[in-house]
């Protein structure tokens, strides 16, 4: 019997090249091996990453905890490349990136990843071939159970699942329908094989904000270097570029030192006119963030305009 448990990296060549239709009857035949549905999600991220040359597929889904709070985790994993995967610490972000999706109630088909990691990642994807970035989601009113081996810190949560996937190059829009088709077929199993429970919910919740390692009083901007550069041949440069009125109030007091909450202090300024400065700067280039710490925060955590 295999062994769907454990998260392995994919270290052989890739197979056979296949349809996404054709996985379906692959994955009836090995059904009957799996005892738990992250087998199944274990399957499917696998197999489309050897058979369909998919660089990373991941399999997010809404963890609800016992006290009735939902959060987004992966359940699934598979990379062509998985130590880089692992360098690249991205599972926040994207979870980050998921939470706003799910806001916004649109998916993310095929586009360029620079829309979404910005800082020193973007390059690292460009050079292992990860230009693009795909994120489709499938919900259905039966449960989902926990996680395995996380039962007694989580139960049943309306099934929501978020397939994300890294690409080298888009979508044609026949296979995105295809691997769309292969999701509902596999909840189909998932359901007659009795690892998802039913469930009179009407709608799904939407999961909680993706908790962040750090507050405003951790964070400290920087202005970049480059438009330091700039300002000492040109002191005007700047001051023309910037035609927010608070983003160039804030950009003026930064100093490399003060926090996020004690510019804001200074300003008199809110947590959302704080927030809506510093994004503006962030979006122009203008600044970095940093931690006490000197860790760099990317500026998708501070969402879009």
């Amino acid at each position: 019997m295999k062994d769907y448990n454990r998260s392995s990296p994919i270290t052989q060549s890739l197979g056979e090249k296949k349809q996404p239709i054709s996985l379906i009857a692959q994955l009836m035949q090995e059904m009957g091996n799996m005892q738990h549905v992250d087998d199944v999600l274990r399957w499917l991220a696998t197999s489309m990453v050897y058979h369909l040359n998919i660089p990373v597929v991941q399999i997010w889904a809404v963890q609800r905890v016992t006290n009735g709070q939902s959060h987004l985790e992966p359940r699934a994993t598979a990379s062509q490349n998985t130590p880089l995967l692992n360098y690249l610490s991205l599972n926040q972000q994207i979870s980050f990136i998921i939470y706003r999706l799910l806001q916004e109630q649109r998916a993310s088909v095929s586009l360029p990843v620079e829309q979404f990691f910005t800082g020193e990642q973007t390059p690292l994807l460009f050079q292992y071939g990860w230009r693009y970035w795909s994120c489709s989601f499938l919900q259905d009113r039966t449960l989902l159970p926990p996680a395995r081996g996380t039962e007694t810190r989580y139960v049943p949560a309306p099934l929501l699942l978020a397939v994300t996937f890294f690409l080298q190059t888009p979508f044609p829009e026949k296979q995105e329908r295809a691997i769309g088709f292969l999701f509902e077929q596999a909840l189909r199993l998932l359901y007659e094989r009795n690892f998802l429970m039913t469930a009179g919910q009407p709608s799904v919740q939407p999961p909680a904000p993706p908790t962040l390692p750090f507050t405003f009083a951790d964070l400290i901007p920087h202005r970049s270097q480059d438009v330091e550069i700039a300002q000492a041949s040109n002191p005007f440069a700047t001051a023309t570029m910037l035609t927010d009125k608070k983003a160039r109030q804030l950009y003026t007091i930064i100093d490399g030192q003060k926090t996020l909450v004690e510019l804001a202090r200074h300003l008199a300024f809110n947590e959302q006119e704080i927030r809506q400065a510093l994004r503006y700067l962030l979006q122009q280039g203008k600044v970095v963030v940093y931690t006490r710490d000197a860790q760099a925060v990317d500026a998708s955590f501070f969402g879009n305009a």
